[in-house]
């Protein structure tokens, strides 16, 4: 998790908005003083090392891969310890501003939630996981981010919150509304796809009495779907 929360401070997030960061190499990060012995920068002139996104993406999958083949019965200990990760990470794609960390850690909550919702829930309010899942579908979060984020959608839904929430779905009407890149919206779209399987006339009900823009919900998602 150092690596993770390295990159997380060293990009914008909630936490550094009102900060200046200045990125640079780990070597570049030292400074030399009067005796010739390299120094840690000042707060004044702060400089941060820059993990690499595709170090970042490495590590979440390593991440995902060691709960996938960690045996929940046989080392229930070791299984619990990985899936501990769960909270804190949840709180960097809440706070975090920065595309590659939204789409990786999108990915991840994805996959943690697939393989260890049990020990979630032990541990992480179903709540603050719906609420995460509506910032990353406003509309004004980057679309290239929201790759993964109709199949995190689908597994709160199946593993977390089984009682539908017409707020998130009403927020996946409102992303697919503006998202134009495709394999973002057949990810969105997805989340449709499932629930009419499940409930059928819920689900068109709530699309048939919603609007975006004064469209109905319902030919806002059928356009979409067919379009792509």
């Amino acid at each position: 998790m150092e690596i993770i929360e390295s990159y997380y401070t060293s990009t914008p997030n909630e936490d550094n908005k009102d900060s200046i960061l200045q990125p640079c190499t780990v070597s570049e990060s030292l400074s030399l003083d009067s005796s010739g012995e390299k120094q840690r920068p000042t707060q004044e002139g702060r400089v941060l090392s820059v993990v690499d996104s595709s170090i970042l993406q490495h590590v979440l999958d390593l991440l995902c891969t060691l709960l996938k083949k960690t045996d929940r019965e046989k080392y229930p200990e070791d299984f619990q310890k990985i899936v501990n990760i769960f909270p804190q990470l949840l709180g960097f794609v809440q706070k975090s501003e920065d595309m590659f960390l939204l789409l990786h850690g999108t990915a991840a909550l994805k996959n943690f939630i697939f393989l260890g919702h049990r020990e979630i829930l032990k541990i992480c309010d179903a709540e603050r996981i719906i609420e995460v899942a509506k910032r990353l579908l406003s509309p004004q979060m980057n679309e290239q981010a929201a790759l993964c984020l109709g199949n995190l959608v689908v597994q709160i839904f199946h593993k977390i919150q089984p009682n539908i929430d017409t707020s998130v779905l009403f927020c996946v009407v409102q992303k697919i509304y503006k998202t134009r890149m495709p394999s973002t919206l057949q990810s969105l779209v997805l989340v449709f796809a499932r629930l009419i399987q499940t409930n059928p006339s819920e689900i068109v009900e709530l699309l048939s009495e919603t609007s975006v823009d004064n469209r109905i919900s319902l030919k806002v998602v059928l356009d979409k779907w067919l379009l792509q």
